[in-house]
């Protein structure tokens, strides 16, 4: 409750006396909230984020970017951009490794 406090409530009791059934500080999670939040939060990083489809040659290519410096609420006006780490899967016997495009922003 305390780390999420909008996504949970906390009832004094919670019966079911037809059932003689009853519990104390029942924690309830509203569930659609966090389903709406964390579509809210995919949608919001889905321009810095792209999945290619599979085919029947490689699997789907990754697309990540970082946000522009300062492009966002709190940063300061010294603020750099932020840094990726990136791997490629393995390849199977006879294939060969996906490669690995870099490019920076311009400073």
């Amino acid at each position: 409750v305390e780390f999420m406090p909008d996504w949970v409530s906390v009832m004094d009791e919670l019966s079911f006396p037809e059932m003689g059934f009853a519990l104390n500080k029942f924690y309830e999670v509203n569930d659609r909230q966090v389903l709406f939040d964390t579509l809210i939060s995919l949608q919001t990083m889905h321009r810095r984020f792209t999945i290619g489809a599979n085919d029947a040659h490689s699997s789907g290519s990754l697309d990540i970017s970082t946000a522009d410096a300062g492009s966002y609420v709190g940063s300061s006006s010294s603020v750099s951009s932020g840094s990726i780490s990136v791997s490629t899967g393995n390849a199977l016997p006879g294939g060969q490794s996906g490669g690995i495009n870099i490019a920076t922003g311009l400073a």
